[in-house]
């Protein structure tokens, strides 16, 4: 049973606001934006948000203001002169959290409830069946759970394809220890719906305490098929014994001024915007950053009804062969060249699955078309690429993908 959220990002601008070691000039601009928010000044509120974002481009904080700011703006006044200005704004900055923060709970969610919000927190079909769901959470709520497994066994009896209380109940079987129980619920969650990856997570949980490592992994694996983005799925499998090498999500490694270069559309950078770059690196980033702003306009060109932009998988992997290119001659001429990511993407290009580094490395919700028809194509493959370039000791595993 997902507990979330509305998507009233109203709400979100709470009276009471905590900063976790903030600079203190983006506390007070937030704190002024928010101001502003309240007075329903939206116009000014706006303005400050892309003060604050071109003053801390690097800043989660920053970028969730904006994205706040912007589409409280843009549900003021949807059909308003400025209604699609403010709603594409407002989505390239919760593009640019999910990629400053690829492990953000947050984030993830703040996108999922744009692009998917079924998902946040589906319910039965059946009326009679939502009112008993509804009492289940009631004694949830008040600690009776006793009462809260017997009105979810109900939920099962009236509505058994309903694959969020088979959850529950794993989770309260969990929570109890009983780790067998919680297995089985889990199973018939993801046998109602294997799009979910919280199912297959609670797989991974309860077969990690009960043991298994091999089929924790690989039911994190299909967690994150099911969803490449799923923070608690990546956490988890940082977590797990891997024979002494923790599991890092690749995205991590991807630098900042580059993401703010093509968000801001400058085609060709200057030296002080690259400087955190390393010099041998920065070829291969310009032509990246290069291909992706000349993509973007051509697509806004051709699809003037576009509402706003859909980043796509197209979008990425053009850019990223032009960035191999480079890289793979400054690698020949250099033997010294090396980077984390770049090299990462060279060795997977070289197997033939820079597709898949795409999809683990830069998923977002607003790609589950390009993600689905890949997976129906390439069956198997996403597995595949964990075993190969994910998991550390991949060659001493015995399980094997589809064996």
């Amino acid at each position: 049973m997902h507990k979330v959220r509305s998507f009233l990002l109203c709400c979100l601008f709470s009276t009471t606001l905590v900063f976790a070691q903030t600079d203190p000039d983006i506390e007070k601009r937030i704190e002024e934006i928010i101001a502003l928010v309240t007075d329903s000044k939206l116009d000014a509120a706006v303005s400050k948000a892309a003060e604050l974002v071109a003053a801390h481009p690097h800043s989660y904080e920053a970028h969730r203001t904006a994205f706040q700011t912007n589409f409280e703006a843009f549900r003021g006044n949807p059909d308003g002169p400025d209604g699609s200005f403010q709603l594409e704004t407002a989505l390239k900055r919760l593009d640019y959290l999910r990629r400053l923060a690829p492990l953000s709970y947050e984030a993830w969610e703040l996108s999922l409830s744009f692009w998917n919000p079924a998902r946040l927190n589906p319910r039965p079909q059946n009326p009679e069946t939502v009112q008993l769901l509804a009492e289940a959470e009631g004694f949830l709520g008040g600690n009776e759970t006793e009462k809260a497994v017997e009105a979810l066994q109900e939920v099962i009896q009236k509505e058994p394809g309903y694959a969020a209380a088979h959850l529950s109940l794993g989770e309260i079987y969990f929570s109890r220890g009983e780790y067998a129980e919680a297995l089985r619920f889990a199973e018939a969650a993801t046998e109602k719906d294997r799009g979910d990856p919280v199912g297959f997570l609670l797989l991974a949980r309860a077969h990690a305490m009960l043991g298994d490592s091999e089929e924790a992994i690989r039911n994190l694996i299909h967690s994150l098929e099911a969803d490449p983005s799923y923070p608690p799925a990546w956490q988890l499998l940082t977590q797990l014994d891997l024979g002494g090498t923790n599991v890092e999500h690749m995205a991590l490694h991807f630098p900042k001024p580059v993401l703010w270069a093509i968000d801001q559309g400058i085609e060709e950078p200057n030296e002080e915007l690259l400087q955190e770059l390393s010099e041998v690196s920065r070829g291969a980033w310009r032509a990246y950053i290069a291909a992706k702003v000349q993509f973007q306009k051509v697509t806004w060109r051709r699809e003037s009804e576009l509402q706003f932009y859909r980043y796509s998988f197209r979008e990425e992997l053009t850019a990223i062969i032009d960035l191999l290119l480079i890289w793979t001659e400054i690698s020949a001429s250099n033997s010294e060249a090396e980077d984390v990511l770049l090299d990462h993407w060279l060795a997977a290009s070289d197997a033939g699955a820079v597709d898949a580094a795409i999809f683990v490395d830069f998923f977002l919700e607003q790609n589950r078309h390009d993600f689905t028809m890949w997976k129906l194509e390439y069956p198997g493959k996403f597995e595949e690429y964990f075993y190969k370039f994910v998991l550390p000791r991949a060659s001493s595993l015995n399980t094997r993908p589809g064996g």
